[in-house]
């Protein structure tokens, strides 16, 4: 078993206590993290992802008062969560195509997505089910889709997903 490495912090004082790292913790390729939107049953990939994000974000609401003196006080309110991805665009990919989420969008309905680990191979992939894999699942309406074509440049769209209820991690 290798032994942690032991990191000392530069101090001026007498007593100073070493930092340690745990060298065993893997960290994950950007590249094997996967959006997955699910229509008709079937999780599928975005065709041509070059990015995905998730972002969970808390609501709070003013508590100060007079007792506050000048700091204002807080107390956390709920919770909202978002999904966006930026690709390329496509017209005959048997993942999600620009064409593919339009549809999903206009049909104003909430869709089942997971942010997780891909297993498997392009075109198939499929999202992770261990749990602990850095995978999220929750209900999501599309509320924003842009298509940008600039000249010689490569057509991409982006995509935002904002949840509906909780975001679950995958169990």
């Amino acid at each position: 078993m290798e032994r942690p490495r032991i990191c000392t912090r530069i101090s001026f004082k007498r007593n100073y206590k070493p930092l340690i790292f745990n060298t065993m913790a893997e960290v994950l390729n950007g590249s094997d993290l996967m959006l997955f939107i699910t229509s008709g049953g079937t999780a599928k990939t975005i065709a041509f992802a070059k990015s995905h994000k998730v972002d969970i974000k808390g609501k709070t609401r003013e508590t100060s008062s007079k007792d506050s003196g000048i700091w204002d006080e807080k107390k956390m309110g709920r919770l909202g969560w978002s999904m966006s991805a930026d690709a390329m665009a496509t017209v005959d990919a048997p993942s999600f195509s620009y064409d593919d989420i339009y549809g999903l969008m206009i049909a104003r309905t909430p869709i089942a997505v997971f942010s997780s680990l891909a297993t498997g191979t392009a075109p198939a992939y499929a999202h992770s089910t261990v749990a602990g894999s850095c995978g999220y699942t929750g209900n999501a309406i599309i509320t924003d889709l842009s298509l940008d074509a600039k000249d010689e440049d490569n057509a991409s769209f982006s995509i935002t997903l904002e949840g509906t209820g909780g975001l679950l991690p995958i169990a």
